[in-house]
């Protein structure tokens, strides 16, 4: 996600290519969605009090108002990607003209009969949202359980209050998810140990319900020892590695969780919203205008937590669920008590709707209860927020400005559950009586606009720092601000400073369009100035014949190349380089050039992911065989492509081409990056061509121009990658952190960077202990490649597993 700005800067979702990165739903549209729900509610409602011609004919125009609404807004984000406060503050113009137990019992026991009931649902919701974020299945009898668990849980709806009805929709989910587990237990061996756990917590949970089901009156205790099951001990099997050894879990799709644990959110949300709406249909009367401004301000309210969850989602490699057992656990159970409090939150507005209805003043639990539950959303928030970026945020590479700027946030972020509670405070001081239901929403209402502004002004400013030196990072982690690069661009390849002639070779060159450019602009540079002595040899993959047929106009373009005395290659690929030596001479290249590569095989075939990269590595390899010992190698990729902290367009890491990871296979540094000259590039003649293996261009636009250097010739990596990797090991008595250290730092080289940290530790039935440590392994002069990493790791476990300390 991008970081929030205030002014609007809006990028194209697509092109006319159909070559850009897939966009899904956003949570701010979810959230729109929701207030359609209400919306759609609200009409049915009035068509069923209305059953007449006239009834019929407000129903259509109503619902269609409300469906060309929702379109409006969903063509513009489908054709435009925006995410500026100025958007959101317009987005919230459109949403606003598009728990009633607690309400009910507003005491202690109300309170936890509310906590209780609530958990109920969400570790129901916890267990699915788990099994479908470890496994992939949609077999027809896994359909059929999924189908007992919706039973399940509607019979909880129906039946709303602890007791028989209740335990029996509880009993239902809990089967449904145990038959699915066994069914995963019989295919999946290496799933068993896992499993095991959770089916035995499961079937230990099923007998508590059998005893609520034949003794209703012991349901709430039941359900209280269901809670401890399903919570504390699973927790804690997950966490100490209760019959499971480390290493031997399951992983878990973090994206998938994300989404998931996103959209709990916003259905919790969206009910204070949307209950809102629909219960204001009992008033027989025309809704006064307060009511309207109570509605606008409890909207902006829960609009605004939803930006504060959503605002900064971190990379896979940050992500609590990636990072540790623990934090993974901890990242679930902040969202068991997240849920209740929203809801307590928008329990307060239902009090607040219903106290404006009658022009009656709040009392002072109700004023708790609103300002109460926005300070412990915040401090959820907060906890997420840690859980992810804690130890990491600001990084040991952010420079000096960017590590105070980053320090700020974290305190805002301290400070910010403390507003809440002074405004609460504040208002019962001056209105000991009773305080006015609008006055407090706007106090509320205050108080996360200066949340939303305070942390807008932070992101709103490292956005313009990075700007400032040439390169726009949008992700909050890392965040690295560089200079803009001195090495020459393109249109020069930064072969024209000195006197000292250069050897430039261009592959992949399709319709020969850039060493046309490129040619172009050196003869009016030969026109000013005297220039080195250049040799400049272009190939592209496809045989003079085929060049012919696919691009007419390239026949002209390489008369005009010949005229400038550069060679012509047809037939030529780029990752076999060594096999060409008679035609390419014994002189190393200073240059070698890849604009746009893609792998060509398969025509307009997608998820060729695999394909490209191997493409690259390939590419790189050969490189070695032509490459002049200080020489560099250009690789420009379209925007998002690369997967480096550069982009401006960002993908999930694995749908890039990780090209810096497949040039450090080869040995290469990624020593520089900048975005590529196509505006200069195309009044040079050049036009990209390509897509679909037909004369028709791609998109170039904000497309980055890599280049790379051997890492024998001491220059620093302008983005050191960054490996983790999990080991675990047996130990004896004389072992500790700092005898660790010299180990893993003898192993892998003084060039590398190594932490270490704690995740995990094992008891073996036989007593023997075992831990388990979470590497983070990074060098800004040693091109650390995935290869390298792994056989270092496997050549560590087999030195320590033997090592007596």
């Amino acid at each position: 996600m991008e970081l929030r700005t205030f002014h609007s800067r809006p990028r194209l979702s697509a092109d006319w290519s159909g070559e850009y990165e897939e966009k899904s739903s956003e949570w701010f549209e979810l959230f729109l969605d929701l207030v359609l729900v209400a919306a759609c509610a609200n009409v049915a409602e009035k068509l069923k009090d209305e059953f007449t011609l006239e009834g019929f004919i407000a129903f259509g125009l109503m619902t269609s108002l409300y469906v060309t609404s929702w379109h409006w807004y969903a063509h513009f984000h489908g054709r435009f990607s925006e995410s500026s406060l100025a958007h959101y503050a317009l987005l919230f113009i459109l949403l606003a003209n598009v728990a009633e137990k607690l309400k009910d019992d507003f005491t202690l026991g109300g309170f936890i009969a509310f906590g209780l009931m609530t958990s109920l649902y969400v570790t129901s919701w916890h267990w699915y949202a788990h099994f479908h974020g470890r496994f992939s299945e949609s077999s027809l009898a896994h359909y059929a359980l999924l189908f007992i668990l919706l039973g399940g849980l509607g019979t909880m709806v129906l039946a709303s209050e602890p007791g028989r009805h209740f335990s029996i929709g509880l009993l239902l989910v809990r089967v449904a998810l145990l038959l699915m587990n066994a069914a995963v237990y019989r295919v999946l061996p290496a799933s068993r140990d896992r499993l095991r756990v959770d089916m035995a917590i499961l079937a230990c949970s099923c007998t508590v319900l059998l005893l609520a089901i034949a003794r209703p009156t012991c349901s709430s205790s039941a359900y209280g020892v269901l809670l401890v099951l399903e919570i504390v001990v699973l927790y804690a099997s997950r966490i100490r590695h209760w019959c499971v050894a480390p290493g031997d879990g399951i992983p878990v799709n973090v994206e998938h969780m994300t989404d998931r644990e996103g959209s709990l959110v916003l259905v919790a949300l969206g009910e204070a919203v949307v209950s809102a709406v629909i219960n204001s249909r009992h008033v027989s009367s025309p809704l006064p205008s307060r009511f309207y401004v109570m509605m606008l301000l409890s909207m902006l309210v829960n609009f605004a937590l939803a930006l504060f969850y959503f605002a900064v989602k971190p990379p896979r490699t940050m992500h609590a669920v990636h990072q540790s057992v623990r934090r993974a656990s901890l990242f679930t159970f902040l969202h068991v008590l997240l849920l209740p409090t929203i809801l307590a939150l928008g329990v307060s507005m239902k009090f607040i709707a219903e106290a404006v209805l009658r022009n009656e003043r709040l009392d002072g639990a109700v004023v708790w209860l609103l300002f109460g539950a926005m300070a412990l959303c915040m401090v959820w928030i907060f906890l997420l927020r840690g859980l992810h970026y804690w130890g990491a945020q600001p990084a040991t590479t952010d420079r000096h400005n960017v590590k105070r700027i980053i320090h700020c946030w974290w305190a805002l972020m301290v400070g910010w559950p403390l507003l809440p509670l002074a405004s609460g405070q504040v208002l019962m001081v001056m209105a000991p009586r009773g305080v006015d239901p609008l006055v407090a929403l706007g106090a509320a209402a205050a108080c996360v606009l200066f949340w939303i502004f305070s942390e807008t002004a932070i992101m709103n400013h490292l956005a313009a720092l990075s700007e400032a030196t040439g390169l726009r990072t949008p992700e909050l982690s890392p965040l690295v601000l560089r200079v803009k690069s001195s090495l020459g661009d393109l249109t020069d390849l930064g072969v024209l400073v000195g006197a000292a002639p250069a050897s430039v070779l261009i592959v992949g060159d399709g319709n020969f369009s850039y060493t046309c450019a490129l040619a172009r602009h050196l003869h009016a540079e030969r026109q000013r100035r005297p220039l080195p002595r250049l040799r400049i040899i272009a190939t592209s993959l496809d045989t003079a014949d085929e060049l012919a047929r696919m691009y007419p106009g390239s026949a002209a373009k390489l008369a005009e190349i010949r005229d400038h005395d550069i060679t012509v290659l047809h037939d030529f690929n780029a990752t076999k380089l060594e096999t060409y030596k008679d035609l390419l001479g014994p002189e190393p290249f200073d240059r070698i050039v890849f604009n746009f590569p893609h792998y060509a095989e398969g025509g307009n075939k997608r998820n060729k992911i695999n394909k490209h990269r191997q493409l690259l590595t390939q590419f790189f390899h050969s490189c070695h065989h032509v490459l002049a010992p200080h020489g560099q190698i250009w690789v420009t990729l379209c925007a998002g492509q690369g997967g480096t902290p550069a982009e401006t367009i960002v993908r999930a890491f694995g749908d890039t081409w990780q090209v810096a990871q497949c040039a450090a296979s080869a040995g290469f540094l990624l020593y520089d990056v900048h975005e590529a000259p196509v505006d200069a590039l195309f009044q040079l003649g050049y036009n990209s061509v390509g897509h679909r293996l037909q004369e028709k261009a791609f998109r170039t636009h904000a497309g980055l121009t890599h280049v790379f250097c051997g890492d024998a010739i001491g220059h620093s990596a302008c983005f050191p990658l960054m490996w983790t990797r999990d080991i675990s090991f047996w130990i004896n008595d004389g072992f500790s952190d700092a005898k660790l250290s010299p180990v893993l730092q003898t192993i892998f080289g003084p060039q590398v960077e190594i932490a270490f940290l704690k995740i995990d530790d094992y008891v073996s039935d036989a007593g023997r202990l075992a831990y388990g440590y979470r590497l983070t392994l990074s060098s800004s002069v040693f091109a650390l490649s995935k290869e390298y990493v792994n056989a270092k790791c496997d050549e560590v476990v087999d030195l320590l597993d033997t090592k007596v300390w």
